[in-house]
């Protein structure tokens, strides 16, 4: 990530000013400073949910079926706005990997409760540290 960095702000940075990174996989604790200090003039704007690509999260974070696996999700989400207040940047959530498929493949109403109380807890915990939280759409193409 410091080496694409360094790229993006080699070619963009008297056009963009503060990039977007994704959280755990792009940007982490132990990889923020290496990416500050390769962003030069540049800042980071957002830190963005990226579990989506984990496969421990194929079904869901926010909505996993597995309440260890949705503690364990969340919690990682709520260390992403963590490192989001201290680095000033704001927090995305793109619920892209909450969901399903097929009608009748979840019960819907408690798949819809366990979205809303997680995506709740991560904001108001994101609301206690300071950072707006962006809520990205998912786009949903009607049968």
């Amino acid at each position: 990530m410091v080496t694409r960095t360094k790229r993006v702000v080699a070619g963009l940075a008297d056009l963009v000013d503060g990039l977007e990174y994704h959280y755990p996989g792009e940007i982490h604790e132990d990889t923020v400073e290496a990416i500050k200090a390769a962003l030069g003039p540049m800042d980071i704007y957002c830190i963005a949910a990226g579990l989506h690509p984990d496969p421990t999260y194929k079904l869901g974070a926010f909505i996993n079926p597995d309440p260890a696996l949705r503690r364990k999700g969340i919690d990682t989400l709520k260390r992403g706005v963590d490192l989001a207040a201290t680095l000033g940047a704001h927090f995305i959530i793109w619920p892209g990997a909450e969901g399903y498929n097929y009608n009748f493949q979840r019960d819907y109403a408690h798949t819809w409760d366990l979205f809303v109380e997680g995506v709740g807890e991560v904001v108001a915990h994101a609301a206690s540290r300071g950072v707006t939280v962006f809520l990205e759409h998912k786009t949903v193409n009607p049968p």
